[in-house]
């Protein structure tokens, strides 16, 4: 069954983008062709975190526009050989989404590939939300800080009003240390602000900005914790 994600944050900073490419590449290594949409129109980050800058010609607005077709604007990544990347537009383009053009890109991926994986913009717009209508569900992605909590319930409350129903969270860049001391919020307290499920939690690990600067999924190190986790959570996700 063809399944798709909106992956969503409340605010920048939160390990958004890199979540999203280590969740489609584990989903890839799982042996599931997983098509990774960047979104996030102007910062066109997950070309440079898979290494991919050089390959990436046409991006998701020129498939919408007829410019060329889905598959001369994706890209297959060598590791794992399951992921593919279609690139994401310009800061421009973020006004002139069509509902209907975008649902249509989706219902096409879907012909094609077994997981959607999106990686969305910040925030809380019309944008964000328009964008997670074509999921069958939506993931935030919050960090124990107050200031994301509270924008991740803003979020909440948006895509709520939006009839966007199908949501878990993912707790993201932990600090144990900060957690002992009573710096950061339990994740037992965090859990009582959402409105939905928590999918998983992510400690903060430095492989993650090595990873992405190297151009290369944090996931592929198969024998680490972070590869397990994220095995773990793709399971979680896919055997609701």
């Amino acid at each position: 069954m063809n399944q798709v994600f909106y992956i969503a944050s409340g605010r920048g900073g939160t390990g958004k983008s890199v979540f999203a490419v280590n969740l489609a590449a584990t989903l890839g290594m799982m042996g599931r062709n997983t098509l990774l949409i960047d979104m996030n129109p102007g910062m066109r980050t997950l070309d440079l975190m898979l290494d991919a800058e050089n390959e990436a010609i046409y991006h998701v607005f020129d498939v919408m526009d007829g410019v060329c077709m889905l598959e001369q604007a994706v890209v297959r990544m060598e590791k794992p050989t399951s992921l593919y990347l279609l690139p994401g537009g310009l800061m421009e383009d973020r006004d002139r989404l069509d509902r209907e053009k975008w649902q249509a890109l989706i219902d096409d991926a879907k012909e094609n590939f077994d997981f959607i994986v999106i990686d969305g913009a910040p925030g809380a717009d019309e944008f964000v939300t328009t964008c997670a209508a074509a999921a069958e569900e939506t993931l935030i992605v919050v960090t124990p800080e107050q200031t994301s909590l509270r924008n991740a319930d803003m979020l909440e409350d948006r895509l709520i009003r939006k009839r966007v129903l199908q949501r878990r969270y993912v707790l993201n860049r932990i600090y144990p240390s900060l957690t002992e001391q009573g710096l950061e919020s339990e994740p037992q307290e965090i859990n009582m602000q959402f409105k939905c499920e928590m999918l998983g939690m992510i400690l903060e690990d430095d492989i993650f900005r090595v990873s992405s600067d190297a151009g290369i999924p944090a996931v592929l190190k198969k024998e680490s914790y972070v590869s397990g986790n994220f095995r773990n959570i793709a399971e979680r996700l896919l055997h609701k």
